[in-house]
């Protein structure tokens, strides 16, 4: 099994099952970016066909006794933290202005909660291999753009984080940060935000140490400036 995305409680793998073992969120890989929705029960009669129904308000027929590659949703233990990665890509939802707005919002959250430059995709023209992480932003899956940077991602070994189930959501226990993207707990079991766990903010413009970094928008991309750097870049834009 090939582990390639997680949250704070929950990774998905590759996994080879049979027809008859698919389930509700499983993503079939000759079907990327369109999970399943429902999985009907086998009639005896037709021991061969099981109907999937699938997100997009297909129907798909596969074999109960054929073996098929899904990306399977489990739940997990929290691993060790590990640094941030430099610069990630953020990908969801971007077909209509609406999306790309939310896709544009969970891009400043991810560069917010991880003080890390985060481009936002809105379109096929970055290559997934220049990042060091790939963000899937809710409806990420279902999306044809954000499905694509998924499958490079997968081929080339780029790690991917999941979007967190709002279930998952929390309030940091030391400075009331929402955390959204990865939920992190202390030691303790208390939630904690990157700040309060002592994890050190790098300006993406001059990379010295930020007290309270900020992310900014521009050219597709939150940046995390110190009030030094802003400044000049906030002059930069304007001549």
């Amino acid at each position: 099994m090939t582990h390639f995305a997680h949250t704070a409680n929950t990774t998905y793998e590759f996994v080879m099952v049979p027809g008859a073992d698919i389930r509700p969120a499983d993503v079939i890989s000759r079907l990327p970016g369109v999970p399943v929705l429902d999985a009907d029960d086998i009639d005896p009669a037709y021991p061969h066909s099981r109907t999937l129904h699938m997100a997009d308000g297909s129907l798909y027929f596969c074999d109960p006794t054929q073996t098929y590659k899904v990306a399977r949703r489990v739940e997990v233990r929290p691993v060790a933290l590990v640094p941030p990665p430099v610069r990630v890509l953020v990908a969801g939802a971007c077909q209509t202005e609406a999306e790309r707005g939310d896709t544009r919002a969970y891009g400043f959250d991810v560069a917010d909660q991880t003080w890390t430059p985060a481009t936002v995709a809105l379109h096929r023209g970055y290559d997934v291999r220049q990042f060091d992480a790939l963000y899937l932003a809710d409806g990420a899956l279902s999306d044809p753009v954000a499905s694509s940077y998924l499958t490079r991602a997968l081929a080339c070994g780029v790690p991917v984080y999941a979007h967190q189930d709002t279930a998952q959501n929390a309030v940091c226990e030391g400075c009331g940060q929402p955390q959204s993207v990865r939920t992190v707990r202390d030691d303790w079991g208390r939630v904690a935000c990157a700040w309060c766990r002592g994890v050190d903010a790098e300006c993406s413009w001059c990379a010295e140490p930020v007290d309270n970094p900020a992310p900014v928008f521009d050219l597709d991309t939150w940046y995390v400036f110190d009030s030094t750097c802003f400044e000049g870049h906030r002059i930069a834009l304007q001549s």
